[in-house]
């Protein structure tokens, strides 16, 4: 077995004969798996400043957000966004808000940070904000936060190249993401005040004058090194690429300051972070969307075990849908139907998606959202109702609890189609798809404020399955004298089974059934 350790001293310590690790590292063994090591990091991770000045800790998190049943992650003009969020509002009972992409008057992932006007221009934008606040729905829009487009006017005007992140050749490393034009970005610096300052105001007037909720902050949870000494910061890695995040958010939230508080969310999750964002998009519930074909790993909740209770997370590429082709692209590139219905062999896939976003406690999404789906996938539009309903019943296991090891569950499996597909994965060389072998259901679990525990358990099938539950009674500190109660998108009852002494309950799921199981003291 092997263990290394890298660590990128500022300024390469350039000049010293010795130079000191600042900081402690501990290496040493346990027994157990993923969930071992996480709660092992969790006793000590919750005890760290990021941890105890988290926004959400602190109370600071908007109850707006808190309290979303659903985000819809659209794209394009006002008409294309909000309509559909208000109709998903009206048929799922619950607070709807929107992530909003392609709003802007720039082409996506070419012309930024040329954002303002709005593409549909302002007075239109700022009146489909105001008609969408009255049916309750809120927005966060797209602000990448270190990106410049090096093809737009304004990077050569205002000579953007100078303050860009350099490598240790001096020269600036294009970012290229659309495959439809092969342009380029350049990640701007956030260790100089030119940079922090163009992105503050340009925030400051989207709040003030298209009356916007939030913004989202691409590519937030991610540092750079740069080499240019011209930027007044150490020369490569460093503390200051956190330090200058934390006063460009301190500038942004001074400027829009109105009658409600700026929300601030970020793509990926990062523990330096939490003390800024107040939510964090997290898209590998969907991973087979974006990964290779011959990806081979499972992704695991690991974040929300260690901070859920410090820290939103949501987001998800789930669609039933083509992805969305920006109207500023090239022509030639637009495929013949824009937003396509998906094949129903995915349907899997897209329960599996929204299943894991269930049995980890993030805030559910759905990506590519119309009304027609209403009609078109009834069974797939109903699941995302059905999960997000049962998870504002349950909110004080999914919402405000702690994460605990999932029980071993034991139940049928199958190979299912799954599509590689998102904005540009499986667009260029046509739509690809894999087999995956999966559980027909899945499990997790949650310890409340009150001690009590909840099993989220979510059915993937369209048929009826038979599960065992195997619960550790020891672990899960569970008394002699239970009552199961079992809480669906209708209320909360008793539940018709039972728990074994050896902590086994057996449950036969009806289809597309998404339940949390309490595990009630009986008193």
């Amino acid at each position: 077995m092997n263990f290394e350790t890298v660590h990128y001293p500022e300024s390469q310590a350039i000049g010293n004969s010795h130079w000191s690790l600042p900081y402690g590292v501990r290496l040493g063994t346990f027994q157990g798996d993923w969930v071992t090591a996480a709660e092992r990091y969790r006793r000590w991770g919750t005890r760290q400043p990021w941890a105890r000045q988290s926004r959400l800790r602190r109370k600071l998190v908007p109850e707006w957000v808190q309290q979303t049943g659903l985000w819809i992650w659209n794209r394009g003009r006002s008409s294309e966004v909000l309509p559909p969020a208000v109709a998903m509002r009206d048929q799922l009972g619950l607070p709807v808000n929107v992530l909003w992409h392609w709003w802007h008057g720039c082409a996506y992932d070419i012309g930024f940070p040329e954002y303002l006007p709005p593409r549909e221009g302002t007075t239109s934008f700022q009146q489909a904000v105001t008609l969408a606040h009255k049916q309750g729905v809120r927005e966060l829009i797209y602000m990448n936060q270190r990106c410049w487009g090096m093809s737009t006017n304004s990077w050569r005007e205002e000579h953007a190249a100078d303050y860009a992140v350099k490598g240790r050749n001096g020269r600036i490393r294009p970012e290229v993401y659309n495959v439809f034009t092969g342009k380029a970005l350049a990640s701007m610096c956030m260790g100089t005040p030119f940079w922090r300052n163009k992105y503050a105001s340009i925030a400051e007037t989207a709040y003030s004058q298209l009356g916007i909720d939030g913004i989202y902050m691409d590519q937030a949870c991610t540092a750079l090194p740069c080499y240019d000494p011209s930027h007044g910061h150490p020369l490569g890695s460093g503390s200051f690429w956190i330090s200058g995040f934390r006063k460009l958010v301190r500038d942004v939230r001074r400027r829009c300051h109105g009658d409600h508080p700026i929300v601030l969310a970020g793509e990926g999750c990062g523990e330096a972070w939490m003390a800024e964002l107040d939510l964090m998009l997290t898209l590998q519930v969907s991973r087979e969307r974006y990964a290779s074909l011959n990806d081979s790993w499972e992704v695991i909740p690991f974040f929300p075990a260690i901070y859920h209770r410090y820290a939103i997370t949501f987001g998800s590429y789930s669609s039933l849908t083509m992805p969305p082709y920006d109207e500023l692209w090239p022509a030639k590139s637009a495929p013949k139907t824009p937003l396509a219905l998906l094949d129903r062999k995915y349907a899997s896939q897209f329960y599996l998606e929204q299943a894991r976003a269930f049995v980890w406690g993030h805030q559910p999404t759905l990506a590519n959202m119309s009304p027609r789906l209403f009609k078109q996938r009834p069974n797939e539009m109903q699941y995302v109702m059905r999960i997000a309903r049962v998870r504002h019943r349950a909110a004080k296991y999914l919402r405000d609890g702690q994460f605990l090891r999932p029980p071993k569950l034991i139940c049928p499996e199958r190979t299912s189609e799954f599509s590689r597909l998102s904005i540009y994965a499986g667009q260029r060389d046509r739509l690809t798809s894999r087999s995956k072998h999966h559980s027909l259901a899945i499990a997790g679990a949650w310890r409340a404020e009150d001690g009590v525990v909840g099993i989220a358990l979510a059915s993937i099938s369209e048929e009826p399955v038979s599960c065992k539950l195997l619960l550790d009674r020891k672990y899960y500190r569970l008394p002699k004298r239970i009552r199961l109660f079992q809480i669906d998108e209708t209320g909360r009852f008793p539940s018709p089974t039972s728990i074994e002494q050896d902590g086994t309950i057996t449950v036969l799921l009806p289809p597309l059934t998404t339940w949390v199981i309490e595990l009630a003291p009986d008193k």
